[in-house]
Order: structure tokens, then C-alpha cells, then sequence
């Protein structure tokens, strides 16, 4: 049998980059939201090849190990016999964009592995497929996320608001990002106080909820990526004119969204981020 299925995606309304770890990896606070996207994935079991899984995949190119692949490696090595598989993965939104795709992808095949084959795993063991899958997998549209992914508090007031996705003609690499991150710290004395930040998102989702303007939304990255992309300048601007009441980055790049309340804002921010010579792909998610 055939299964069908969308990918979900995510943006971050707030991501704060605490401590970094013996370990080598950042520990975040951060507000997800998740939405289904529109990279489809479908499986059935690998009846031309009774030994290897095969993946085809269109739209955009995968380098290098697809987290798909690695998803299905991992559950094996869990002791879940799971027979050969055909993929096809129809990817529409840009690998190295901040949304979570790769690890919606990943997500995607988690639940099915759960529906399937009764896979059980906890959100430290997925977490090694990717700082996102955890909460990409889970049951919360809207959750604050600590650690380096693993530590999940769901949120249930969330706000009715249309995404606008803007993919400029860049992509981030995580590994670069952070690093920059680190020496932009230490070159501009970034100050964090962990004890502030659920104040700050509670504030966020109270504004957000009720419909009021908030502008630029918390993201550690967005200083040091408009260093580099003032670009993202024109994207503020462009958000704020269109009525938005919310923007930013997600993750640590290259994604730029705006949240609108209205059919009319959201068609205005398109029109007008459709005319800019930076951007690859717009996308509006209800």
C-alpha cells in the first residue's frame, strides 16, 4: 500500500542561544510553530528490490546523507525490522532555509515508522537525527523548546495568523552560523537573561493573540545575519508597510517571515516581495 502525506514545517517566534555545551552544541529557548507544509512524501514498501530502500527525490537537490535515509538507518539500529522502502520525496522549499523541512521530511516517516511498526522512541534519542524532529514529530503546533531540541512544553493559545515565507537566493549553514554568532558575541558583549525570556514570550504570544504589532521577533541570529544580507532590511520594511504584525527569521537563517492578520496584508507583503531581485521563492501558509 501507497501512503501519501505533507511535511510539516516551522518558524521560530523567538530563539535565544544560551550556553554552549562540553558537548560543542548550543543549548536554545525558543517558541516553535509548526504548520503542514508543502513538500509531500510518499511510501510503499520496495517490491522491485527485496534489499535496498530507494529514495527519489525532485524538486531541489540533496547532498550528501538525506536525513530520510538516516531516519530509516536509525530506526533499524533501534531493532525494528523494517523491509525495504520506496520514497518519493517532492521537495518544493529550499534545503538551508531555517523552516525545519529536512526535519518535517524526517517527521513525516517517524509517524508513519509509529503507525506501521509501533516505533518508540524518546525525544533524546530523536533528537540525534536533528535539533528540530523532536518537536517536528510531536503532537504540539506550538511549543517552547530548550536544551538542544530534546526539551518539548507544549502552548496551546495560538494565534490566528496567515506565514508569509520569504527564501532569499542564500542559504545559512547551521554549523557557520553559530559560529558566527559566537564571535559576533564576543565582539558585542550579548547579554542573555534566561530568566527574562518566558516573560518575553508570554508578552509575544499575548500581542499576538490579540492582534497587535509587535515588529522584529527575538532571533540571537538576525543581528549578524544582516551584517552580512542588509537585504533583510528591505524585508522589514516591506512587512511593516503590507500591515504585518509580526517578523523575522527563522532558525539561524536564511528564511525572512511575516505573520498577517488580514487576506489584505498578506497579498500586499506578496506583491511587494515579489518585485525584490534577492528573492528565490515566496510561499503564504493559512
Amino acid at each position: 500500500m501507497e501512503y501519501k502525506m505533507f511535511c510539516p514545517i516551522k518558524i521560530n517566534l523567538t530563539l535565544r542561544v544560551l550556553s554552549t555545551r562540553d558537548d560543542g552544541y548550543h543549548e536554545i529557548y525558543s517558541l516553535f510553530w509548526k504548520r503542514k507544509g508543502i513538500d509531500g512524501l510518499t511510501i510503499s514498501r520496495n517490491k522491485e528490490d527485496n534489499v535496498r530502500d530507494i529514495l527519489n527525490a525532485k524538486g531541489y537537490t540533496i547532498n550528501g546523507q538525506n536525513i530520510i535515509m538516516k531516519t530509516v538507518t536509525w530506526a533499524r539500529r533501534l531493532g525494528y525490522k523494517i523491509p525495504p522502502l520506496h520514497i518519493e520525496l517532492n521537495k518544493k522549499l529550499p534545503i538551508g532555509s531555517g523552516i525545519g523541512a529536512g526535519s518535517g521530511n524526517a517527521a513525516t516517516l517517524i509517524l508513519w515508522l509509529v503507525k506501521e511498526y509501533g516505533l518508540k522512541a524518546d525525544a533524546k534519542s530523536v533528537s540525534k537525527l536533528g535539533a528540530d524532529v523532536p518537536f517536528m514529530s510531536g503532537d504540539a503546533d506550538m511549543a517552547i523548546v530548550s536544551g538542544i531540541g530534546e526539551k518539548i512544553l507544549p502552548v496551546n493559545d495560538i494565534p490566528s495568523l496567515k506565514w508569509i515565507l520569504v527564501f532569499p537566493k542564500w542559504t545559512t549553514s547551521t554549523v557557520k552560523a553559530y559560529s558566527k554568532l559566537d564571535q559576533y558575541r564576543k565582539n558585542n558583549s550579548l547579554i542573555i537573561n534566561k530568566s527574562q525570556l518566558d516573560n518575553e514570550i508570554d508578552t509575544i504570544l499575548y500581542n499576538l493573540n490579540k492582534g497587535n504589532k509587535i515588529g522584529l521577533l527575538p532571533n540571537d541570529f538576525f543581528a549578524p545575519l544582516l551584517e552580512e544580507h542588509p537585504e533583510y532590511n528591505i524585508a522589514q520594511n516591506i512587512a511593516e508597510d503590507s500591515g504585518a504584525v509580526a517578523w523575522g527569521i527563522s532558525g539561524s537563517g536564511s528564511t525572512f517571515f511575516a505573520l498577517c492578520k488580514s487576506s489584505h496584508s498578506a497579498a500586499k507583503a506578496m506583491s511587494a516581495f515579489e518585485n525584490q531581485y534577492w528573492i528565490n521563492q515566496i510561499n503564504k501558509l493559512e
